[in-house]
């Protein structure tokens, strides 16, 4: 008479073991796809219209008003309608001509808040500081600021990526 196999279970556990592997590497490898795919999506040369809207920052005086913010953050999701920029864009850093000096100016998305600093004034965030010298410095237009790299925007709209 042929004895029962009790191995069976365990044979059970390792393929399902296996099989939970497998399928984390296989999301690994769709989340590494999805941030490729939004490097790339981002690396795109900027619309003429969100060059301006920046532009216009120095125009609304020391205190812009809400509604250039809106029209910056409307015109990001205009230009990049398959991502959800506010989630990863930390600030834009840009040149600020206000009074003769060389300040910059911070539009931070999150907060919807527009703020001026002067030169040695510190911005308050990591991030924003690594950007200001290019911004002053630098020959671009402005610097959007991201959890893990600059994006240099130059006249043109052409984008340069600068990793931390």
């Amino acid at each position: 008479m042929p004895k029962p196999l009790f191995r069976k279970k365990e044979e059970t556990k390792t393929n399902n073991l296996f099989s939970i592997d497998f399928e984390q590497k296989e999301q690994h490898k769709v989340n590494k796809m999805s941030q490729m795919t939004i490097a790339s999506i981002l690396r795109r040369r900027r619309s003429k219209e969100y060059i301006d809207l920046i532009k216009t920052l120095d125009a609304g005086g020391k205190v812009a008003n809400q509604h250039q913010i809106e029209a910056i953050i409307n015109q990001l999701k205009k230009d990049f309608p398959e991502i959800s920029l506010p989630s990863m864009l930390v600030g834009i850093i840009s040149k600020c001509y206000l009074g003769g000096t060389y300040e910059v100016h911070t539009l931070s998305i999150l907060g919807n808040i527009i703020e001026h600093f002067h030169r040695g004034e510190s911005l308050g965030n990591t991030y924003l500081e690594k950007a200001r010298s290019l911004a002053m410095f630098g020959g671009y237009s402005f610097i959007e600021v991201y959890t893990d790299c600059l994006r240099a925007v130059d006249e043109s709209g052409d984008v340069s990526v600068i990793n931390f």
